[in-house]
């Protein structure tokens, strides 16, 4: 099929976009300095940033969805309590209970089971308390 005259015009840059799109989905090699300074911005050691990378970027989304079971809205968490945030991010994500929460939260999503297993829990429970005591 042909190409109309602005689709031809627009294919160079067409072209050029998806290329740039390659390029920056491909991970860069970052050196030590980077990778600690990247880390300590972040909270983490350079061995836990490591093996959260490595767990993808879905590793704490039981988390978010406990949240939002809870009654707790995760973009109000993440911007009134950013370090709460990202630590309750780094403790789901290295959860071994990982495959029972996502059990628990399809089965039911109000039920208190998780409370059993959950490391932070504690943390959802003062969040929670926090959030009633504010209203």
């Amino acid at each position: 099929m042909a190409m109309t005259a602005t689709e031809t015009q627009k294919a160079p840059l067409r072209t050029f976009l998806d290329w740039c799109r390659r390029l920056f989905a491909t991970p860069m090699p970052l050196d030590d300095r980077e990778t600690a300074q990247i880390a300590a911005d972040v909270g983490l050691s350079v061995s836990d940033l490591t093996r959260v990378n490595n767990l993808g970027p879905h590793a704490a989304d039981p988390m978010v969805e406990r949240l939002a079971s809870m009654g707790l809205d995760p973009q109000d968490v993440a911007r009134v309590e950013p370090a709460v945030f990202h630590d309750l991010q780094r403790v789901c994500s290295f959860c071994d209970e990982k495959k029972q929460c996502q059990h628990e939260l399809r089965r039911d999503p109000d039920g208190t089971e998780w409370k059993t297993y959950c490391p932070n829990m504690p943390t959802f429970e003062a969040l929670k308390a926090e959030r009633h005591s504010d209203h």
